[in-house]
């Protein structure tokens, strides 16, 4: 989720597994795992910055993180 124009909010949803790139994430902004495998968070060159097994929720902080990849390990 990041927030858009006049304060309104921009929601991403993934299916299937692979590597989706992200573009204009910045910053602190909540994160939810709502399935039942891992998101692994990926820096520019895909090496893995961090995870999100499922049933996360938190925040945080998108400015390293270039791309997602669904059903990850």
């Amino acid at each position: 989720m990041q927030e858009g124009p006049a304060g309104y909010y921009n929601v991403w949803r993934f299916s299937g597994c692979g590597d989706f790139a992200l573009v204009g994430f910045k910053g602190r902004w909540d994160a939810h795992n709502h399935g039942s495998l891992t998101v692994n968070a990926l820096r520019s060159n895909k090496s893995v910055f961090g995870w999100f097994r499922g049933g996360y929720a938190g925040v945080v902080d998108w400015t390293p993180v270039w791309y997602v990849r669904t059903c990850g390990s």
